[in-house]
């Protein structure tokens, strides 16, 4: 489960969903927040189109490759930019826009979606749980038991961490008890 995940309109900042749209994206994305306004998730990388600018600015198309190349721009409404006095419209530019490390980024039609992927040792050990989840529902699957037989699992010592969501993982496999056996290497479970 990711920490956050953030969108924002490029331009003009403006952006909203409903509290029902922002709980769907929660829910599909895997995400403990959701936030909106402005994103600082992105590079913005700006090239001259060669083929277009070449022809029109002839030699003064070093300075303005130099301009974009060191971020010597201002982005503006309807994917123009601005490099000095230059207006360059949205087909004499290539525009590339990256996530910053630790950013997974979208953009399309003015507005960037951000997924911060960073993970702490909390979001670590719920990946650990919901694995655990998804290995004791398909060891569910190959016992042959049925979606409400309730069961037992027993967990080797390794993860014994994972207790600390005892709850949810019982809640999640119809569990009744999870105990720890420090001789296994690989968890168990048995009809109850």
């Amino acid at each position: 489960m990711s920490s956050s995940f953030r969108t924002s309109r490029t331009c003009d900042g403006s952006s909203s969903l409903s509290d029902e749209h922002t709980a769907q994206v929660r829910d599909e994305l895997r995400v403990k927040e959701v936030e909106l306004g402005p994103v600082e998730a992105t590079e913005l990388r700006v090239k001259p189109n060669l083929p277009v600018l070449g022809p029109k600015l002839g030699k003064e198309l070093g300075p303005v490759r130099a301009a974009l190349e060191a971020g010597e721009f201002d982005e503006l409404d309807g994917g123009r930019f601005r490099v000095g006095e230059l207006e360059l419209a949205p087909d004499e530019v290539l525009v590339e826009r990256t996530g910053k490390e630790g950013w997974a980024v979208a953009s399309a039609d003015g507005v960037t979606v951000a997924l911060d992927t960073g993970l702490n040792p909390e979001l670590e050990l719920e990946a650990l749980v919901l694995d655990l989840i998804h290995q004791v529902n398909a060891m569910r699957k190959e016992q042959g038991l049925e979606l409400t037989d309730r069961i037992r699992i027993t967990l080797p010592g390794a993860q014994r961490e994972l207790l600390r969501h005892e709850d949810w993982i019982k809640r999640e496999t119809l569990a009744v008890e999870i105990e720890i056996d420090g001789a296994s290497a690989e968890p168990r479970i048995a009809k109850a």
